[in-house]
């Protein structure tokens, strides 16, 4: 079973849980926060993850790491992971149950690439917009590519709309190429 069919069981086994609880944000933030001290602590994740380190040392380890914890869930399922060899989906877990959580307060996430970057009336404009066009609370991840010449690219899910100039010109290209190819 690949690492991302193992992630997305626990995602999907946490999230029920919370959904149960409801304390979706909950764990989520303290997901986030494992997930966030675990890159900080390249190390430390290393050691949760050595296969010759005793499976009760981890576990003190991760007790005394993450005793800030607000759900006592989230911690056992940290053990659980220790328990069964599986800390390195940690990560990708996270992911997932971010995914679902998203899918469950209906907000989608907005990958959106300009040229040069957006000032805030623009974003919030272009966040209504989004919102409308999808029914959904949209979250907006921002980024800059020069190489798009100007307009934008919008990638929500697995759908995108280019509306860059790179792209327009790509097209005037194709219909310039098949026109002339025609005489």
């Amino acid at each position: 079973m690949t690492i991302q069919a193992v992630a997305n069981k626990y995602a999907s086994a946490l999230h029920a849980v919370a959904q149960e609880k409801n304390k979706i944000n909950e764990f989520e933030a303290d997901l986030q926060m494992v997930v966030d001290f675990l890159k900080e602590k390249g190390k430390i994740k290393a050691v949760l993850e050595h296969p010759l380190l005793d499976k009760d040392e981890k576990k003190e380890i991760v007790e005394d790491i993450f005793k800030g914890l607000e759900n006592p869930e989230v911690m056992n399922l940290l053990k659980l992971l220790v328990d069964r060899k599986r800390f390195d989906v940690v990560d990708a877990m996270f992911m997932e149950y971010v995914r679902l959580a998203n899918y469950t307060r209906n907000v989608a996430m907005a990958e959106v690439t300009t040229a040069i970057e957006l000032n805030d009336e623009l974003q919030e404009a272009l966040q209504k917009a989004l919102e409308k066009y999808t029914g959904k609370e949209i979250r907006l991840v921002l980024k800059t590519d020069p190489s798009i010449i100007g307009g934008v690219v919008t990638r929500i899910g697995d759908s995108v709309m280019d509306a860059s100039i790179t792209r327009r010109l790509s097209r005037l290209y194709q219909q310039i190429t098949a026109a002339s190819l025609s005489l």
